[in-house]
């Protein structure tokens, strides 16, 4: 594994990255010395995983020909449109060998929903960070507490840190919601578990989201999801039945509130909506993947004419 980022600990297999006290210039030169690292090291495929902004992804992608490469986006690029659009009508990047997927889970054990009378209970889990729009999930809550009758307790559990953790609990304080709004911070998986296990319904406020890893294991738990639409979320939810994905935060505070109500009913997802996002079935589409790209025309280098 190629990385520019740092880890608290090294995994298990092989990583290369630039030291710890690299600055930009050094970086600079372990982009531009490791793009081809996966043609020159002789191996048989180069799997790139790239945000909106990867520079050593995109090293790769443009040095890709000489071995099968594979790209898997883990951002949703929507807001980069134009920017996307002109590199590609200077560098002509979409033509580039190079075959394309998106973000695709493990095991989490499927809870049956036992709701409680007059309770509604939210679960939500992400990154403190304005990308997953934190506060919007805040007044979003307010919201739905201010269309129930008192007699409807509402309670929210929001897991995960994060730059934005105390803003929010600025927020919850400045608007009285520290009783029924909790935020556990960091969790490990079985903690969570816990908590998806005793929730109704889970919501995911970003308009970012290229899949929603943290919604599909909340699915995979059994649990309705209620998110935005324009996201990845609707490549695993049935809408209407085990999710509903919507325009606007307004909108996801309203149907809140008619799940507290009664108004509105969602189930489980299906076994065989989730069965598409398995490991195996994962693993089967990632083959199919690294066919597609080692089916990719090869790019011969230019041979330098005879003086």
């Amino acid at each position: 594994m190629v990385t520019l980022t740092r880890a608290p600990s090294e995994p298990a297999a092989p990583v290369v990255r630039p030291p710890a006290s690299a600055g930009l210039l050094e970086k600079a030169r372990f982009v531009h010395t490791n793009r081809r690292l996966g043609e020159l090291a002789g191996y048989d495929v180069v799997h790139a995983h790239c945000s909106t902004m990867s520079p050593l992804s995109y090293a790769t992608i443009g040095a890709a020909g000489q071995v099968p490469t594979a790209i898997t986006v883990h951002s949703l690029w929507r807001r980069y449109t134009a920017f996307y659009g002109g590199a590609d009508h200077l560098l002509r990047w979409s033509r580039w060998p190079v075959a394309w997927s998106a973000v695709s889970l493990g095991e989490w054990p499927a809870h049956p929903n036992q709701p409680v009378a007059r309770h509604l209970r939210i679960v939500s889990v992400m990154r403190l960070a304005p990308r997953k729009r934190p506060l919007p999930l805040l007044r979003i809550l307010r919201q739905v507490r201010a269309a129930l009758p008192p007699d409807i307790r509402v309670s929210a559990v929001i897991v995960g840190d994060g730059p934005r953790m105390g803003a929010a609990r600025r927020f919850i304080a400045s608007h009285d919601m520290t009783s029924w709004v909790t935020f556990t911070g960091h969790l490990p998986r079985a903690r969570i578990d816990e908590h998806l296990a005793n929730a109704d319904v889970f919501v995911a406020p970003s308009t970012l989201e290229s899949f929603g890893i943290a919604a599909l294991e909340a699915a995979a738990s059994g649990i309705p999801v209620i998110g935005r639409s324009g996201t990845g979320m609707s490549d695993f939810l049935d809408l209407g039945v085990s999710g509903l994905l919507l325009p606007s935060d307004a909108g996801i505070a309203a149907a809140l509130a008619d799940i507290g109500l009664g108004a509105i009913t969602l189930h489980a997802p299906s076994h065989e909506q989730l069965s598409q996002m398995s490991w195996s079935a994962v693993v089967e589409r990632t083959d199919r993947l690294y066919e597609r790209a080692g089916a990719m025309p090869i790019r011969r280098p230019l041979q330098k004419q005879a003086s």
